[in-house]
Order: C-alpha cells, then structure tokens, then sequence
C-alpha cells in the first residue's frame, strides 16, 4: 500500500462528511474533499446525496488531471457505500465508484472498518475544517446556514497557510506560485459593497450593507451576503470592510451546534431457512394418572386426546371451562410452499417425561434402593461422561458465595 506520494496525483485522500443536523442555505447538508497527498491541496464539492460522489470525483478528475498533464493512479477512502459498494450478506459488492476506479486503471485502497484513522489524512482535514466553520459562525452574527459559505472559506484559507506536512504551503506546491494573504478578510465581518448597476441614480445610495462570506472560485474579489436584498448572495471587487466594529461589538461567542446526524446501519444479517414439522408431528398422547398410581409394576396407560365436541354417553356434548380457553390470534405465515428437513421415512413422536413414584431424590435415597446398585452404576457413568468431555473445572467456592445443587453429590 502506497504511504506517501512522490508527485502530483499520485496518492488522493477523499471522504464524505455529513449529512449535517442544518442544512446549508443552498439546501445542502454534505460535502466531500479530495486532498492530494503531495501538496495537501484540498478540494471540496457541496453534495445533498451521497450517490452524488462518482459525479464529483469526475469532476474533480477532469479538472486536476488537464491542468497537471498527469494522471491520478491511487484513490484511498473509508469503506463506506458510496466509494466500495452495498452492503449484502456475502460481503460488501462493487459499486459504481469501485468499478469506475477500475475502468480507469486507479488503484482503490480502503481502510479497515472500524479503523478511520488508516483513511487519517482525509479524517482529519474534515475535522479541521469544521472545526474552522464553527468558529467562524460563533464569532459572527450570521445565522448557521451560511456554514457551506464558511467551509468554502476555510478550504481556501487552507491551502494557502503552512503545513506540518510539506516544506512550503499547499498552494504554493500546487500552482508554483506564493499566496499573497494581503486581501484576507474576517469572516462574517460587516461590509459596504459597491454593486454595478448601470441604472443607478446620481442620489442614489452607491453601496449596500451586507456581510463578507468569501471569495469567488473564478474571480478575484469578495462575496458578500445581503439579507435584505432579493439577490442574496453579490460579488464585487469593491467594498468597505467594517471589521473592526466587528470585533468590538462581540463580546461573547456563541456556540454553535453544528454535528453530523449518526444513521444506524444495522450489519445484514443471513436469515436461516424455517423448516416446519406441523404436518408429520403426531397428536401428543395423554397420560392417565390414575392408573400409573396404581400399581408401580404397571406400565402407564396412554390414552389418546378427546375431542371436545365428541357426545358423551349421556349424549350430551362435554363442555371444556372458557377460562382455560386460550384464543390467540394466528400469526401471518408465507404463502410459500414449506418443504420438511426431515424426509417421509422417519416417524416423528412428541414424548412426554414422567416421573415413577419410587424415584429417589438423593443419593442416600437412592442407596437404600432396592435398585441400589443400578443407580450407583448409573452415576459411575454419568460422571466418567463428564470426565471425559472435561465438562467441569475444580474451583475454589468464593467468599459469600453458593454452590449450585445436584442431587447425586
């Protein structure tokens, strides 16, 4: 398995993160990053579904390999649905980003369920980076909805500081060229924007007030948020930043409760096939004590079940007491035809234990049997049985604790 990448493209870290407990003002509640290993530079695409990874690791591919003339040769992710495949009782089955990674000669590598941190360079640029909008939201005064506007910030702020993992900064490695910091902004931070408007009025107002949100993916300049316009969302290169009445004006930070929604996703399990006896069981035989009472030497007699509705002699139909009627609703059952595990040749009884009069309940009871010597031989027996299955252990009783009864020891 590769650990590190030599050039660009060689080794990309993705992964999916969400869906969220508030959903974006745009209507999303995921997105997903594609990092390369060798640059660390990150990109991230907004989703609602997570079906929508193929489309956007298309894009992805498209754009990084035309503008690098190279090509990606390892993807590493979680083992998640949506990049391995469904889950079936056989094991999980290639889905379409699999088989996509294949047709394109990538080499896929997943990490071990159970275990994120194999997948750890995606993991935790995730974390980083939600843990950036929460504290980009907390000191404004913007509501929660624009955190897909601050995660676009915070990506952009990303790549374009140091990182422990290369010598120079993402941005740097990945363009060739050095970030200029000078136009960051605070995030949130309230602003007056010149908007063009070619109809504009000599007295009318020549900028509106808005909120500093970013900055856009193909222009140089700002984006700005104004509640109170129909068209929320504005680019302009040109806008007075109050940032510092801002930071004046914030005395506490709110706290803001921004977490993924956990989905359990119980393991499939293989449903073993039922096999019903109903049709080859026989009616289960009824034992009248008071014969067995009788005589010790007696066999029981076995007399078969009365049906209820039978007439007495006296030729009136016996009747069974409602108490010890039990009406049950029968349970729904497949329509399906059911085959027996147990084929016609055997003869299936129901058999009923009973117990004779003169059985002993103790040894001593049972040595003073006339069968004495049968019992004793019986539990020689039973116990050289146990011996050799070393179905017991010798152990010292517990302080405070009791033993568990047997009738023979």
């Amino acid at each position: 398995m590769l650990s590190t990448a030599q050039v660009f493209l060689e080794l990309i870290h993705t992964d999916i993160c969400g869906p969220f407990s508030v959903k974006s003002i745009d209507g999303y509640d995921s997105f997903i990053t594609f990092t390369d290993d060798y640059s660390r530079y990150g990109y991230i695409y907004p989703i609602k579904e997570k079906s929508e990874a193929l489309d956007k690791f298309k894009e992805f591919k498209a754009e990084v390999e035309n503008q690098h003339n190279l090509k990606i040769k390892v993807v590493r992710s979680d083992r998640g649905g949506e990049y391995y495949g469904r889950h079936t009782p056989y094991g999980q089955v290639s889905g379409p980003f699999a088989r996509f990674l294949t047709e394109q000669g990538i080499v896929a590598q997943y990490s071990m369920s159970g275990d994120p941190q194999q997948n750890g360079v995606a993991e935790r640029r995730n974390r980083t980076l939600m843990d950036m909008v929460r504290s980009m939201i907390g000191y404004s005064t913007l509501p929660v909805s624009l955190w897909m506007e601050a995660l676009k910030t915070a990506v952009y702020i990303l790549n374009r500081v140091p990182s422990k993992a290369v010598p120079k900064t993402p941005y740097e490695l990945w363009t060739g060229k050095i970030p200029s910091l000078n136009h960051l902004r605070v995030w949130g931070s309230p602003a007056e924007a010149k908007i063009f408007n070619p109809n504009i009025g000599k007295l009318d107002s020549k900028t509106v007030s808005c909120h500093f949100i970013g900055y856009p993916d193909r222009s140089k300049g700002y984006r700005f948020y104004c509640p109170d316009r129909f068209t929320k969302f504005v680019e302009t290169r040109h806008a007075a930043f109050l940032e510092e009445e801002m930071i004046r004006g914030n005395a506490t930070v709110r706290k803001i409760v921004l977490e993924e929604k956990r989905v359990y996703a119980p393991t499939p399990m293989i449903q073993e096939p039922f096999f019903s006896l109903t049709d080859t069981a026989m009616p289960v035989p009824e034992l009248n004590p008071s014969v067995a009472t009788q005589n010790e030497n007696v066999e029981p007699v076995l007399q078969d079940p009365i049906d209820n509705n039978v007439s007495t002699d006296q030729g009136e139909p016996s009747q069974v007491p409602a108490d010890n009627i039990r009406t049950e609703e029968a349970p729904r059952r497949s329509q399906r035809e059911r085959r027996s595990a147990i084929s016609a040749d055997y003869e299936v009884y129901n058999t009923e234990e009973f117990r004779m009069k003169d059985d002993p309940i103790s040894f001593e009871e049972a040595m003073r049997s006339r069968h004495s010597s049968k019992w004793f031989e019986a539990m020689e027996d039973e116990m050289e049985s146990m011996r050799t299955n070393r179905v017991w252990d010798l152990e010292e009783i517990p302080e405070g604790a009791k033993t568990v009864g047997c009738k023979w020891v």
